[in-house]
């Protein structure tokens, strides 16, 4: 990736970041579920109680990975416990996606130019920009696919 493609994906980035973080302590939703949550997590950062099991899905006896709880766990303990602060880490991860998506769309296609308009597509969605700002588990159900689908792409052309 060239100086002049890191500094245009870099833009877009801020640009997704700003859009997702426009207005949200008016829109930042806290209801029972994410209390479940911040106690798992409150309960990980302050008595040391680490788990393997994350929340549950609408499967009964299916689990998601606790890999929420323990990202989550680093901005509560820097913030001590402000759902804002976390809010706000996982939209910064979801605005890095937008470097991700521009990879996928290159593997896809072999077009730079496809990889920007996705990227770009992205940055400005409502439905990404709604998406992340929920405060809850499926978070990073976004740039962890696009990472997954990245790499065994890459698998599979033997990269």
């Amino acid at each position: 990736m060239n100086k002049k493609t890191f500094l245009i994906l870099s833009g877009l980035a801020v640009l997704a970041f700003f859009l997702r973080a426009y207005l949200l302590p008016d829109n930042l939703f806290f209801g029972p579920e994410q209390g479940r949550d911040f106690k798992v997590i409150r309960d990980i950062v302050v008595s040391h109680k680490f788990t393997l099991i994350g929340s549950k899905t609408d499967i009964a006896g299916v689990f998601h990975g606790p890999i929420y709880y323990y990202l989550a766990s680093i901005p509560f303990a820097l913030s001590g416990g402000d759902p804002y602060t976390v809010a706000l880490f996982f939209i910064l991860i979801q605005s890095l996606s937008v470097f991700l998506i521009y990879l996928l769309a290159i593997e896809f296609t072999g077009s730079r130019r496809i990889g920007y308009i996705s990227a770009l597509l992205f940055a400005v969605s409502f439905g990404s920009i709604s998406y992340s700002r929920w405060l809850s588990n499926p978070a990073l159900t976004i740039p962890l696919s696009a990472a997954f689908f990245l790499f065994y792409l890459r698998f599979l052309k033997g990269k």
